[in-house]
């Protein structure tokens, strides 16, 4: 086939195929056009935009409004582990002085009920004098490790200058909080790979009755309380006539009819339960130093 022949075959297939190509839809365009007016419009704050419009114009401004109101929760959501607020002030009546972190996301479950104040915590008992170097470990951790946090500790200058007879060293110092057991412990499992954890010194020991991880941290997750209470009642002697007879906290008697104590004893048992497997959670990967 001479050379000529071979050039008009080739220049036929490939106006052939440049005519298949698509071509830009002028209607298209101009709808997406009109779409993103709209949308424009309605983000400037006019009112009535959607009105009047036909049904699959009005279902395209509403799903980029949605589209683009998604994206933008996403864009703004990259710092919302990183970025948290702090408070300065006291409980119990005024006795104790804490400063009080929460990162926004904890601050938005918080709002739903999503997270719960006191439900799964870890009790630090670091030296006072490291509470600013744990502080800042603990913000960084979450960030990094986009994680749910709420932590507090207690301003000990601040509150032995107004309520010095508050300080009996049984009060809590350091306590972080989370949404659930499995952020406490991916939270907690990066900031003990982290040199400056490695740094932390011990200023105490207290028990609370929790589960202790390390040397200067105890899981201890919300229903120790009520464990607590329900231990005491456990120790109930039973009297004549089908009543039990227990010390409460502090030290009155207080008396429970056989069916209220026989329902205490199942709810003792299944927080007994739940201890139990909170401490095979934390235990299930090798053993942690002071564990």
């Amino acid at each position: 086939m001479k050379d000529g022949a071979v050039s008009s075959i080739l220049g036929m297939k490939f106006r052939h195929m440049r005519m298949e190509m698509p071509q830009p839809n002028n209607a298209a365009s101009a709808g997406e056009a009109k779409v993103d007016e709209y949308v424009r419009r309605i983000r400037a704050g006019e009112t009535g935009v959607l009105e009047g419009l036909p049904d699959v114009v009005r279902r395209s401004v509403e799903g980029k409004l949605s589209k683009d109101n998604e994206q933008l929760e996403n864009e703004s959501g990259e710092d919302e582990f990183e970025r948290f607020v702090m408070k300065h002030g006291t409980t119990g009546g005024g006795e104790f002085t804490w400063y009080e972190y929460r990162n926004n996301r904890a601050d938005r479950m918080k709002e739903s009920g999503a997270f719960e104040w006191g439900k799964e915590r870890i009790y630090f008992d670091v030296s006072p004098e490291q509470f600013g170097q744990l502080r800042d470990l603990s913000i960084r951790v979450a960030g990094e490790e986009k994680i749910s946090v709420g932590f507090k500790y207690l301003d000990i200058e601040e509150t032995q200058r107004s309520s010095p007879s508050s300080i009996d060293g049984n009060e809590t110092w350091f306590v972080v909080n989370f949404a659930s057991r499995e952020d406490a412990k991916r939270w907690y499992d990066a900031l003990a790979r982290t040199p400056e954890y490695a740094s932390l010194r011990s200023g105490r020991s207290m028990d609370y009755k929790g589960i202790r991880i390390d040397r200067i941290a105890e899981y201890a997750p919300g229903f120790r309380e009520a464990r607590g209470s329900l231990g005491r009642m456990m120790k109930a002697v039973r009297l004549p006539g089908g009543l039990y007879e227990y010390e409460n906290e502090d030290g009155e008697k207080r008396r429970l009819r056989t069916e209220d104590f026989d329902r205490m004893k199942q709810q003792y048992e299944s927080l007994k339960r739940s201890l139990e497997e909170a401490r095979w959670f934390w235990k299930k990967d090798a053993p942690r130093e002071g564990s």
